[in-house]
């Protein structure tokens, strides 16, 4: 597996579950977002939202009605940080 090399598909090499694997290889480095996991856990209330999906993201919907403006992943990583 070469990290170097952008993978546009998710080989089989990544194991099971490949968002664990990049989950652990980026080690909470904030220039990341993590993965969605292969099962996503229901979220709890209040609980901070790991959805990146610009198709349908309630947050995103959210924060643009009120105002937000800018790249969708800036705009959501500015969520993540509030």
């Amino acid at each position: 597996m070469d990290f170097f090399k952008p993978t546009f598909y998710i080989s089989e090499a990544l194991g099971e579950q490949p968002a664990g694997l990049i989950k652990d290889l980026i080690a909470a480095d904030e220039r990341f977002f993590e993965p969605m996991p292969e099962i996503a856990p229901e979220a709890a209330e209040g609980s901070q939202s790991t959805d990146h999906n610009y198709n349908d993201n309630t947050e995103l919907v959210e924060a643009i009605s009120k105002g937000a403006r800018g790249a969708y992943w800036d705009i959501l990583r500015k969520l993540r940080c509030d």
